[in-house]
């Protein structure tokens, strides 16, 4: 069971090796429609962190050898969906670099469990938060 140390230091993660977005994909049920997603991701070259993050909050964990950074093994951890909202509201309060990514993509997620995919405005909704997570990333820069 995580402490709330460890939500501190997961949000430190978050902050200083972590990605938070909302990205585009094709739905892997009907392979037609288009989606958004939400998706945590913590990366780097040691292995301990991501796997400690895996452990104690769930989500995903592999490794892989990023070609473009001196054939270095990476070890990713990731989290998607309306669990990764709900792990973002636990950590908001320790986050200092990318809270407001943060707040836009718990109110992504929250916006998105009310409306679904059939609706054209929600649609569009989560293209303007999208838009606007990536818009402040370019900011921190």
């Amino acid at each position: 069971m995580a402490n709330e140390l460890d939500y501190a230091y997961a949000a430190g993660l978050i902050d200083g090796e972590g990605c938070i977005g909302v990205y585009n994909q094709t739905c892997p049920t009907t392979k037609t429609r288009r989606r958004y997603i939400l998706t945590l991701r913590v990366s780097m070259s040691n292995w301990e962190s991501p796997l400690w993050m895996k452990n104690t909050f769930g989500g995903n964990y592999r490794s892989y050898t990023n070609l473009g950074y001196g054939k270095k093994v990476m070890y990713t951890w990731s989290m998607s969906t309306k669990i990764a909202g709900e792990f973002l509201k636990r950590i908001l309060p320790y986050l200092k670099v990318k809270q407001r990514q943060a707040e836009l993509a718990i109110e992504f997620q929250d916006k998105k469990k009310k409306g679904g995919w059939k609706k054209i405005a929600v649609m569009e909704a989560e293209r303007i938060l999208s838009d606007a997570i990536k818009a402040d990333k370019r900011r921190l820069i």
